[in-house]
């Protein structure tokens, strides 16, 4: 992947210290330096530099330290003189695990770093530069939903993740939950009236709209959820059942694509207008298939991957234009799956585990419209299918899915 500009800061950049004066020198032998983490670095991994600048120093011994309470400490013998040292660690929000080199501490309570230098034997001299490197390109653990399943509709409405419905391995669930990635913590919201799972939604004006699904037959209920009063009303049908459809909303109209209904993959375009409360057909899709990801970019919806009826599996990407109500194929992914997870960030189209016989995926694969081609990333760390998946704040969350042995709870975040 190419480096990215960060809300115009370079990949690789310097800034200074919290005190506004720039490196600060520590010349006791226990010092503590703090740095506030700028608020468009939450959630990304920073990396802090320390230089020795003394001659007389045989080792250092270092803490990273939040609030007091200890991170990690480690020792590092005969450190050059003016050799560089880089704390890596997490740069999160209140309430975010943050970690240094593969420790962990729940619940950290502050956004500034507290970088505490131990320096042996004797006294000498340190400078702490601040926030040298900003990472990309890897996967972030959360907190789990409450409630293990898969097979889930999700929305992001004020920045909160909201999942409805799914199934845990015994139960189609009404259950829904609304997570807060700002203190990583989960909230149990107003059940769904009809219990589901494989349903698909969107948000509009602030609701979410979850549509059709699976609750030992196929469904065509539109539900909508309203976070103000925390209730859900029922809405006009959608004109076909269906199960595992693609969903996505653009200019206010919620688009349900494709699907599965009894034997028969769908190639079905159906759009619903909250405004009139009412729905409308267009052009149908050119392949049909069921469990497809979609995304939405300079208002055209991509969807990739899915089950067909030919080959099951396919990794077919196709692009709807709802100005000319046409389709348009693309570049196929390197890897045919269905059940995947994805989402749009910076005009890029990210598709990450799925199933594809006989195996559940991790592989991750990134689309770049603007060369109508794919590029395989880090893969996510867990294999899942069936997982729910948002974009929020230019970040790829992906929450729940089934791992082949258990319905999962599990929420990772990919930083691109």
């Amino acid at each position: 992947m190419n480096r990215k500009m960060l809300l115009g800061i370079p990949f690789l950049f310097l800034v200074s210290c919290s005190s506004g004066t720039g490196p600060e020198e520590i010349t006791s032998s226990t010092a503590v330096f703090s740095i506030d983490i700028p608020s468009e670095l939450m959630g990304f991994i920073v990396s802090i530099e320390a230089v020795i600048t003394a001659a007389d120093i045989d080792t250092i011994r270092e803490n990273l330290s939040i609030s007091g309470d200890t991170l990690a400490t480690g020792t590092i013998d005969n450190i050059p003189v003016g050799r560089a040292r880089l704390f890596t660690l997490n740069a999160y929000k209140s309430g975010y695990v943050m970690s240094h080199t593969g420790s962990t501490l729940a619940d950290a309570l502050t956004d500034t770093v507290h970088v505490l230098i131990t320096l042996e034997p004797i006294v000498t001299t340190a400078v702490i530069t601040g926030i040298i490197e900003v990472s990309h390109d890897y996967w972030q653990t959360r907190a789990p939903m409450q409630t293990g399943r898969s097979q889930v509709a999700t929305g992001v409405i004020n920045g909160r993740l909201y999942v409805a419905g799914g199934y845990n391995g015994s139960n189609n669930l009404s259950t829904m939950e609304s997570y807060d990635p700002v203190s990583n913590i989960w909230s149990t919201e107003a059940s769904m009236p009809t219990p589901r799972a494989r349903a698909f939604g969107g948000v509009i004006n602030g609701k979410l709209y979850v549509a059709g699904g699976w609750d030992g037959s196929y469904l065509n209920v539109l539900e909508e959820f309203d976070p103000a009063n925390n209730a859900w009303t029922t809405k006009t049908p959608m004109p076909t059942s269906r199960r595992d459809a693609g969903a996505a909303v653009i200019d206010g109209l919620l688009y349900v694509i494709g699907g599965y209904l009894g034997t028969t993959r769908l190639d079905t375009v159906e759009v619903y207008n909250p405004a009139t409360d009412s729905w409308s057909i267009r052009t149908s899709m050119p392949t049909p298939r069921h469990s497809p990801v979609t995304g939405i970019h300079a208002g055209k919806i991509y969807v990739g991957g899915g089950h067909k009826p030919d080959t099951g599996s396919t990794n077919i990407l196709e692009v709807y234009n709802p100005g000319s109500d046409s389709w348009t194929t693309l570049a196929i992914m390197s890897r045919p799956r269905y059940g995947a997870s994805g989402g749009v960030i910076d005009g890029l189209f990210y598709i990450a585990g799925g199933y594809f016989p006989y195996n559940r995926l991790n592989v991750m694969e990134v689309y770049d419209p603007a060369t109508d081609a794919w590029t395989t990333i880090t893969s996510m760390p867990t294999a899942r299918e069936y997982a729910g998946s948002e974009v929020i704040d230019g970040k790829l969350f992906v929450v729940g899915g089934y791992d082949g042995t258990s319905y999962l709870g599990l929420l990772e975040v990919y930083i691109p």
